[in-house]
């Protein structure tokens, strides 16, 4: 056409006039029609979600800015033509989509990028470890990894990890390259430690041995070199052993065994001991920090009072040891005192005591005894007097009897001279009054002169009148004297009154 204008001239018979894409044209020619054909051009774009993938996956690929869309190649895709289309490359491929609006077209391309997933491999120091032990894992063929789960771990990333589970653990890890992944699984087992013991006395004495006996495995190392299950120990001083045991998994478990030794006692009863019948011997334990004797005490020190010649066992401890040793307890019989009767005697008199039944003689008190070793000695007590013999056998041992010798005072006369001469002759020189003293419980006597003075007073009927007043020798004269008594004799005092006089 020669106007310029994108047209298509057509000639048209029986046509559609209500299609708005048809302009009629009259060029002054009435019987020919010429149609004008308009249309939009496209403007394609494409979006491919996820641009990249890994070999066996798949993305899609959407287009846009047209009414019709054409795909190719053909490879890996759902579709040839549609708006989206699924698309699953083997390899890295690039994609031209024609999109159309009515007989314009645009293209466009996507390159749809497909990784190779890494392949991973694993390796591990042991697959096999004991409780307490670790290994190390380390992986090959990603660029990153993810491990799970997390226990035991020293890390749960990383291309090599420190594996430390307390049981058996799998672990899964992921390794990934480029987005894409592998997964791989890594199983530690985990055997359990033997379970060791040791079977033995603990405590020993000095000089003694022991047998130790270890269970839980099959190898055994004793810190003592010995490499046997059991063994005899002789230690001097607290000792620990210890034995390291490996079981048939090759895990290694040890443990420990202390070994008091206490020192042995010397049990030390004492040296023997004599005694007499009757008696108690004091016997002393030494050696230990406890102690034991045979007839059932159980302090080191103990008194015994055996009847007949015995001998006792201690037994000293110090701890669980022990050590026994014996003392023997001599028993002598006591002599039999044979002793006089009880006798009575008129004082002034004797009388003769008489024992026997040992070897030595001691009597008490010695008062008025002729003497006091002898078998017989005499007596004269003034008084009523118990005497005692302590009789001495010729092993060592006594015994005692007493006597009792009862005196009979006679007691005479109560008599007051009524005159005395004070001239220092050594005759009737004091003012006594006559009567056996020992017979006065109770005595008073006063006197006066004649104007009623009192020049003289004694309580004591030993204390006699030597006729002075004050120091001084008095002259002849008459004295009044009252007199108070009691003697053994009577129930009440006896009160006398009367003169006396001095005659130089």
């Amino acid at each position: 056409m020669g106007d310029g204008s994108n047209v298509d001239t057509v000639s048209v018979h029986n046509f559609d006039s209500s299609n708005p894409n048809y302009q009629f044209i009259n060029k002054g020619y009435s019987d020919i029609f010429v149609a004008k054909l308009t249309s939009t051009p496209p403007n394609v774009s494409l979006i491919a979600t996820p641009a990249s993938i890994c070999s066996g996956g798949s993305t899609l690929i959407t287009a846009s800015g047209a009414s019709t869309y054409t795909w190719l190649p053909a490879t890996g895709l759902s579709s040839t033509s549609g708006v989206t289309v699924t698309a699953s490359p083997s390899n890295t491929i690039t994609y031209t989509v024609t999109g159309a609006n009515g007989g314009c077209v645009d293209t466009q391309q996507v390159t749809i990028l497909v990784n190779t997933p890494p392949i991973i491999s694993v390796s591990s120091t042991s697959a096999t470890i004991c409780k307490g032990d670790s290994s190390g894992i380390n992986m090959l063929g990603a660029s990153t990894y993810f491990w799970s789960p997390s226990t035991g771990l020293s890390s749960t990333s990383g291309t090599s990890v420190i594996a430390n589970p307390n049981t058996t653990t799998t672990y899964t890890i992921v390794g990934t390259s480029n987005g894409c992944t592998d997964t791989t699984t890594q199983t530690i087992v985990v055997n359990a430690l033997p379970t060791v013991s040791i079977i033995g006395n603990n405590t020993i004495c000095s000089g003694e041995s022991t047998t130790l006996t270890a269970s839980g495995g099959t190898i055994y190392y004793w810190n003592t070199s010995a490499t046997s299950a059991i063994i005899s120990v002789s230690p001097t001083s607290n000792t620990t052993y210890a034995v390291s045991v490996t079981d048939a998994n090759g895990c290694v478990n040890s443990i420990t065994q202390p070994i008091t030794v206490n020192t042995t006692p010397v049990a030390n009863a004492g040296t023997n001991q004599t005694i007499c019948s009757g008696q108690t011997a004091n016997l002393n334990g030494t050696g230990g920090s406890t102690y034991s004797w045979s007839n059932g005490q159980g302090i080191g020190n103990i008194s015994v009072t055996p009847t007949t010649t015995s001998t006792y066992t201690l037994t000293a401890y110090n701890g669980s040891c022990s050590d026994t040793n014996t003392v023997t307890v001599f028993v002598n019989p006591v002599p039999t005192v044979n002793l006089t009767n009880d006798l009575t005697i008129i004082q002034g008199t004797s009388t003769a005591l008489s024992a026997t039944g040992g070897g030595s003689y001691s009597w008490s008190p010695a008062t008025a005894l002729s003497c006091t070793t002898c078998a017989n000695p005499t007596a004269s007590p003034m008084a009523s007097t118990i005497y005692c013999v302590d009789v001495t056998s010729s092993n060592g041992c006594s015994s005692s009897s007493c006597v009792n010798v009862t005196v009979d005072i006679q007691c005479g006369e109560l008599f007051v001279p009524n005159v005395f001469s004070p001239n220092g002759d050594g005759k009737n020189d004091v003012l006594e009054v006559k009567i056996n003293p020992n017979c006065v419980t109770d005595y008073n006597m006063v006197i006066f002169d004649r104007w009623g003075e009192k020049i003289f007073e004694s309580n004591d009927i030993n204390l006699s009148w030597d006729g002075t007043y004050k120091g001084k020798a008095l002259d002849n004269a008459t004295f009044v004297y009252y007199l108070k008594i009691t003697l053994i004799n009577t129930e009440a005092p006896v009160s006398k009154k009367g003169n006396v006089s001095i005659i130089k």
